[in-house]
């Protein structure tokens, strides 16, 4: 009895370990993004990150505009540790095929060509010795839309 007993924890045990919650970060994102985005799907996390997104990216445009540069990096370093978020969401996506028409992933996509259309303008307008920090969130953003984009429209089977 006492074996099954214990079998029984160490099963539980594994089962859960397994499926762990993901810890979200309230530095990024608020109390209320939080909550919904542990009780999402993949798809409608796109969702909440789509407002996350205009959130900082609005931030940043907004201290670019007042010259606080050091602001405007201080979000984007913010926004790209959001992206990794974003982009293990995406990649779990791409693995279910029925997401291919989902209107959040084409919102998103959108979201995304738009912020790193503004980046590329922010990054023009920054100081020559700051403009090689906003690379990385370019390159990142750049990446997650281009999954989307080859998702969405069928680009990423191979043909036969």
């Amino acid at each position: 009895m006492a074996l099954k007993l214990n079998l029984a924890w160490v099963l539980v045990f594994l089962l859960t370990a397994g499926a762990a919650a993901r810890d979200w970060d309230y530095s990024t994102f608020t109390f209320d993004e939080v909550n919904k985005l542990r009780q999402s799907t993949p798809p409608n996390r796109l969702k909440i990150y789509d407002g996350v997104v205009g959130r900082y990216m609005k931030e940043i445009h907004h201290a670019t505009q007042m010259r606080s540069y050091e602001r405007a990096l201080k979000q984007c370093d913010v926004l790209d540790h959001a992206m990794d978020w974003v982009l293990e969401d995406i990649r779990s996506c791409l693995e279910v095929e029925k997401y291919r028409n989902h209107k959040h992933l084409r919102n998103f996509e959108i979201q995304l060509r738009k912020s790193v259309s503004l980046l590329g303008a922010i990054q023009r307008s920054v100081p020559y010795k700051d403009q090689d920090a906003l690379q990385p969130l370019i390159r990142k953003m750049t990446y997650a839309r281009s999954l989307l984009f080859k998702f969405i429209n069928n680009f990423d089977e191979e043909p036969s």
